[in-house]
């Protein structure tokens, strides 16, 4: 991995201005293919990074599956992928769901957000959250003091 700065356009509205130099971090390996990279940003304001706990989970052996953890004091996230929609139970994290990806949201140890990608069920905590007919793309639920509000691929 190299940290680096390049030449790239801020935004898609200036392409015709010149290209203003960004960080950027360039990934290089060499392996047999398939090939997975699990890449996460975390934004922050100031110069230094605030404590954070990325745990593996699982992982298959060729990476295209994979769980993993990350922790940031109050909030916990769980990222799930998988190369192919079918049901998935992880006892440890108490979710189980039916799909290629799955992120899960928790603050204070209580559910704040979820994303389904390619897939008809999620089961957090004991709760079924998520329960349809047939695959969706995609499917964003939150949490907030108002209630449940619910995003889709589907209209």
């Amino acid at each position: 991995m190299e940290q680096t700065t390049i030449d790239t356009w801020e935004s898609r509205a200036r392409l015709d201005e010149r290209p203003s130099k960004m960080p950027t971090v360039i990934y290089t390996a060499n392996a047999a293919l398939p090939v997975a990279f699990d890449t996460l940003l975390v934004p922050f304001e100031g110069a230094n990074p605030p404590a954070l706990t990325v745990a593996p989970i699982e992982k298959s052996a060729d990476g295209l599956d994979s769980a993993f953890a990350v922790t940031q004091g109050k909030v916990a996230d769980l990222y799930v992928f998988q190369r192919a929609a079918k049901a998935k139970r992880m006892a440890a994290q108490r979710v189980a769901f039916d799909g290629e990806r799955l992120f899960v949201r928790r603050v204070n140890g209580k559910l704040r957000s979820l994303v389904l990608v390619n897939g008809t069920n999620v089961r957090v905590d004991g709760k079924d959250i998520v329960q349809l007919a047939k695959p969706v793309k995609w499917l964003v639920v939150e949490f907030t003091k108002s209630g449940r509000r619910q995003y889709s691929s589907e209209p």
